[in-house]
């Protein structure tokens, strides 16, 4: 019932009683209204009337009452009502409250002018994870006598909460020294008249922009056209915008920032269309969060760099770069060969420590093959796994080798003597020819690996003299050369 907002007895007139304070307990999160009147002595008791929202019966928007204090000497009360089928929500929405005093006269019950209207306190608070700090904004206390308000904080269960902000205004941004998911808050208004209020305890829980747990590179390879090729992996997080590649050339220092199409991944292959195989990098994934800010990396993986070159004599010299920041378990690294674009083969197997090798090429101008002289390379990386990464391929051209004995005879013990052959190699459109002293043609071959065994067609022995050879080939360039000299027939 909404009740008359005043009503008087005789001459006198009841005073108007004060709301001391308007709280909410921290223990059960009830509201307690506090009140005082100067008159006390003269009144029965007091209505505590509340502003009902979503009641059942009454105009919402009304003070109606949720207390009759049938006593002079009771100035608080916990607003434990459920009249109009509510109750106080002081955790959810903002609650008001008036008091008023009342004499009975002759059956007659006499109410004295509502009180100044006071409510609860509702704290809000957001956590802004970008600048890891804490936004508190509240309602202003109705109370005349507030003199600042304190927020407190507590990391458990405590109700007993230590302050951590005193101030004026309704609203605060607080950065703790450490980040904490949950905490518990609240605001109190400290009142002129010796008084506090609470709002209610709010607990809140705080998220931190986690990394993923998984953001590697699991493979850094030279693929069939020549690109340098990455396997990622990223888990799902729901904190990551973007990622990025960062790609650092190591020999000059710079950096470049690639930008990736995907936000979680598994075996994502990426082809760096625009490095170079010869040039070492190093590349480090890069996981963003809302906050444009970086805030997880990959391991450092770097790709193989292969470098040939000739070396003195029939050797070709193979480095390659340190690969310890590879991100495999290395069980053993593998140099591949190719001879004039056939297949390639495996020459040599060492472990992940070695940085060269020279390729000793006797024995294939000892072999009864003919070469071009193309040497490429190519180093692969095998894992424990059985996973595989390869290097760039570094080629070299070796010169025509030409090695021509002096002398031949056929009656020597030892075989290879028996013959003139040149041991060439690396060479193309060969032909060796034998003359005599007076010029004619005595033997002729377009075969590297047939020589002049001192005899005529008919198969008998030349005589012992001093005959000219001849030896026309052209290099890899396609230049033509001629090589003649003298060889003796002795026997």
């Amino acid at each position: 019932m909404l009740l008359l907002a005043f009503a008087s007895f005789g001459q006198n007139k009841l005073q108007t009683p004060k709301i001391d304070y308007v709280t909410v307990d921290t223990a059960t999160g009830r509201p307690i209204i506090g009140w005082s009147a100067a008159d006390s002595e003269n009144v029965e008791g007091f209505i505590v009337k509340r502003l009902i929202v979503d009641g059942v019966g009454v105009v919402s928007g009304t003070f109606n009452n949720v207390a009759v204090i049938e006593r002079n000497d009771v100035f608080s009360w916990i607003d434990n009502s459920t009249d109009y089928s509510t109750m106080a929500k002081p955790s959810q929405r903002i609650e008001y409250y008036c008091v008023s005093s009342y004499v009975t006269i002759d059956g007659q019950k006499y109410y004295s002018l509502m009180s100044e209207p006071c409510s609860t306190m509702l704290l809000n608070v957001e956590y802004n994870q970008c600048s890891d700090e804490y936004n508190f904004l509240w309602n202003s206390s109705l109370n005349t006598q507030v003199d600042y308000y304190v927020l407190h904080s507590s990391q458990d269960n405590s109700y007993v909460k230590p302050r951590f902000a005193m101030v004026k205004d309704t609203s605060y941004v607080y950065k703790f020294d450490k980040f904490i998911d949950l905490r518990r808050f609240t605001v109190e208004c400290v009142l002129k008249n010796g008084f506090s209020e609470f709002s209610p305890i709010v607990d809140f829980e705080a998220e931190q922009q986690i990394a993923p747990k998984i953001i590697e590179i699991s493979n850094v390879s030279v693929n069939d056209d020549g690109k340098i090729e990455l396997t990622f992996n990223a888990s799902e997080n729901k904190y990551v915008s973007k990622y990025f590649l960062i790609r650092n050339n190591v020999d000059i220092g710079v950096s470049d920032t690639l930008a990736m199409s995907f936000l979680s991944v598994e075996n994502f292959l990426y082809v760096d269309t625009t490095a170079d195989v010869s040039v070492h990098y190093n590349y480090v994934l890069a996981a963003v969060n809302s906050c444009a800010t970086v805030f997880g990396l990959s391991n450092t993986a770097g790709n193989i760099v292969f470098v040939a070159e000739k070396g003195d004599g029939n050797i070709n010299n193979l480095e390659w770069n340190n690969i310890s920041i590879l991100p495999q378990d290395i069980d053993n690294l593998d140099i591949m060969r190719s001879i004039d674009g056939e297949e390639y083969l495996t020459i040599y197997s060492c472990n992940a420590q070695n940085t060269n090798y020279s390729d000793v090429l006797s024995n294939i101008i000892a072999n009864r093959e003919k070469h071009l002289g193309s040497f490429c390379y190519q180093l692969c990386l095998i894992s424990m796994h059985g996973d595989t990464a390869f290097s760039n391929i570094a080629c070299v051209s070796r010169e025509p080798v030409i090695y021509i004995p002096n002398a031949l005879n056929p009656n020597s013990s030892n075989s290879e003597n028996w013959t003139f052959r040149p041991k060439a190699d690396f060479l193309d459109d060969y032909k060796l020819t034998i003359y005599d002293k007076r010029g004619a043609i005595i033997f002729s071959s377009q075969d590297i690996f047939d020589g002049w065994d001192g005899r005529n067609g008919a198969g008998k022995l030349y005589p012992p003299d001093t005959y000219v050879y001849l030896i026309v080939y052209r290099d890899s360039m396609g230049k033509k050369h001629k090589l003649s000299g003298f060889v003796n027939l002795v026997y």
